[in-house]
């Protein structure tokens, strides 16, 4: 389906939610709640946080409560000294999930929080109903000049050990330039100090810059090309409903990525957005919440 939208609405940079705490590992993860009823859990990726969500939430709060945490290390949570691998927060979501007791949660997970969603969709279906992903690996990935040709030289020093930490923690890159060219809107300055505020300095970098590691290409690292592998797999044959929101040109969820997507994921229906690449959430929020209801209200409720 196409998002019912044509003309822009006013897209707002105000961030008006409590704070929200719960103790995980000695460390405090931050997140948003809001609303009544079974859940919607938000899952952000890198390197944003709880803030991303901020204009979709209001069309699924009459549905359902929102819940969008922040990864450990990201947004408002605390930055403890571990090794921010994706499992690291793996580990922390899940227990986050557990303390929280949620069930029948409908998912919303983008970029890495869909790796760590599907994964918690995939250990534990008992708790989760409905999955919509947006920009995410939908099956494991080719080389990085295969995956990504456009920004595979510059990624590659992300990557890079020699190259990475200066780049990503010293000149704050990954917030100043990539995240700005993955919008097709200009962020007002409000937004991306907003963006900027999490990562002051050089150790609260840490979190955002360990993660370009972890992508797998071509298999390497192994551990999360299986964690992709395991998820593309399940997405294949778990009967809940799913929803592939996408945009053109996108990033991951390109155009032959989403007809992959739909010809081999079982229940799956598409959203499309128009005019993206990967934070779609900040160019088409109000599009994206209300295909999110819509959806919800036809294939889940």
């Amino acid at each position: 389906m196409e998002a019912s939208s044509t003309a822009k609405r006013p897209i707002s940079a105000a961030f008006t939610y409590a704070e929200n705490y719960v103790n995980l590992y000695g460390s405090r993860l931050h997140y948003i709640d809001v609303g009544a009823g079974d859940p919607f859990l938000f899952l952000h990726g890198n390197p944003t946080w709880s803030y991303c969500w901020r204009n979709v939430i209001p069309h699924l709060e009459p549905l359902g409560r929102c819940i969008a945490p922040d990864f450990i290390g990201f947004g408002k949570s605390d930055h403890p000294d571990i090794e921010y691998r994706i499992f690291d927060q793996i580990r922390y979501i899940e227990e986050f999930v557990i303390q929280l007791g949620l069930r029948n949660i409908t998912l919303v997970v983008h970029d890495w929080g869909a790796l760590v969603g599907l994964n918690l969709a995939r250990r534990f279906p008992e708790r989760v109903r409905a999955v919509a992903i947006c920009e995410f690996p939908v099956k494991p990935l080719g080389t990085l000049q295969e995956t990504w040709p456009l920004i595979a030289e510059e990624f590659s020093k992300f990557r890079s050990r020699e190259l990475g930490p200066e780049l990503l923690m010293g000149q704050n890159l990954i917030v100043e330039s990539a995240l700005p060219a993955v919008i097709v809107r200009k962020l007002t300055e409000e937004e991306m100090n907003y963006y900027r505020a999490p990562f002051p300095d050089w150790d609260s970098r840490r979190a955002m810059a360990r993660l370009p590691r972890d992508w797998s290409f071509a298999g390497d690292p192994i551990d999360t090309a299986w964690v992709i592998a395991e998820y593309s797999e399940w997405l294949k044959r778990s009967p809940i409903p799913k929803l592939l929101i996408h945009a053109t040109p996108g990033l991951f969820v390109t155009q032959d990525n989403v007809a992959w997507a739909a010809g081999n994921f079982k229940n799956i229906d598409t959203l499309d957005l128009g005019p993206g690449i990967f934070m779609l959430m900040e160019d088409s929020p109000h599009e994206m919440g209300e295909g999110i209801a819509k959806w919800f209200k036809a294939k889940v409720a």
